[in-house]
């Protein structure tokens, strides 16, 4: 017995969101190298307690760039374009 699934070929709107998790890891599995990397030579080069201030006071500024910036405001984006109609 096969699901629909097997049968029925992916919605291309699914496919696309397939592809853009798949971007996002992509990019935050290649920094996780880079992080690890920073921060063993920031502990080096200044301890483990102040590499760990350092850090955490780094993980809060895009939180805190965030809730500065015109973001916080928005409630409404404006001039969507209407979606496609499905072909279904």
């Amino acid at each position: 017995m096969r699901l629909p699934r097997q049968t029925e070929p992916p919605h291309p709107a699914a496919a696309s969101d397939e592809r853009t998790t798949a971007a996002v890891r992509t990019i935050i599995r290649g920094a996780l190298p880079l992080g690890a990397l920073v921060g063993g030579l920031l502990g080096a080069a200044v301890g483990t307690r102040p590499s760990i201030a350092v850090l955490g006071v780094a993980v809060l500024l895009p939180a805190g760039l965030t809730l500065a910036s015109p973001i916080r405001r928005t409630r409404a984006i404006p001039d969507v374009a209407p979606a496609p109609p499905s072909t279904q």
